[in-house]
């Protein structure tokens, strides 16, 4: 994996067309274990998801969603979070 966002991770997806998503969001851990929650559009979809040792990296999902204002927001609580693609 070459590029992420880390910490508290807020990536907003725009201009998406109205309709039904299905999300997955890959992430990864660089060093020690890191404990968070994943939110999509204000909604809690994961909670106390623990990342794992050095090496580390999963896809989560599925998630459900809509894009009605036009975008699909995606954010992370607590530890620091390595968001690698959506």
């Amino acid at each position: 994996i070459r590029s992420s966002r880390w910490g508290g991770n807020k990536i907003e997806l725009s201009n998406i067309p109205a309709g039904g998503y299905t999300v997955f969001l890959y992430v990864w851990e660089d060093n020690n274990p890191e404990i968070y929650s994943v939110s999509v559009n204000g909604q809690l979809v994961l909670t106390d998801y623990n990342s794992g040792t050095a090496g580390h990296w999963e896809k989560l999902g599925p998630w459900y969603t809509s894009a009605s204002d036009g975008r699909i927001v995606i954010s992370s609580r607590g530890g620091a979070a390595n968001f690698s693609g959506v």
